[in-house]
């Protein structure tokens, strides 16, 4: 049996990097995000260096861009809220980004009104308040507060499965609600 070397074939992959140097207070550009743009895709990137614990990783951000060979633009969101589009040619390199020597503006979220998954629902339970009652004045050897346990109301047989081996086994109706003063007797 032999033993073939491998050469490594380098492959056609492309590839775009970044180095960010941002102002004096953040000099390193950490919170910065980097939006590249190709085709109608985002591949974004932010720049923390650390990733789990007592771990760091390099500040340069090496976006693999696979068979593309050029990218439309770049859009640096810089740590105090200010953009930098950039037009970039020349790929396979990495580019170092200064912010003070950029043009920046300000960056603006634009929110989409999205509709609520939920609305609120109008309920005529009445709002628990606790009382001054302490148990341990009457019973000095109950283990704890029975009395400021659980809820002013709650649902029954919610749950309509095979708890206990049967059918709805709660003796009360799917879905009905019965206060605590009911179920004490």
């Amino acid at each position: 049996m032999s033993l073939k070397t491998r050469v490594e074939k380098k492959n056609k992959n492309g590839f775009i990097g970044f180095k960010l140097k941002g102002l004096p207070q953040n000099i390193n550009a950490v919170g910065a995000k980097i939006n590249v743009f190709i085709q109608g895709q985002i591949l974004s990137k932010e720049v923390i260096p650390a990733r789990g614990f007592q771990s760091s990783v390099d500040y340069k951000q090496i976006f693999g861009l696979g068979q593309f060979k050029k990218i439309d633009s770049v859009q640096v969101i810089w740590p105090n809220l200010t953009q930098s589009i950039l037009k970039i040619q020349k790929l396979d390199t990495v580019y170092t980004i200064e912010q003070a020597q950029q043009i920046v503006k300000p960056f603006v979220v634009v929110q989409e009104k999205i509709a609520p998954l939920f609305e609120e629902v109008k309920s005529n339970f009445e709002k628990h308040a606790e009382d001054d009652h302490v148990d341990f004045y009457a019973e000095r050897i109950i283990p704890r507060i029975l009395s400021q346990e659980g809820p002013k109301a709650f649902p029954l047989n919610v749950y309509f499965g095979t708890l206990a081996g049967g059918l709805g086994c709660f003796p009360f109706d799917y879905g009905s609600y019965h206060s605590q003063s009911d179920s004490q007797g």
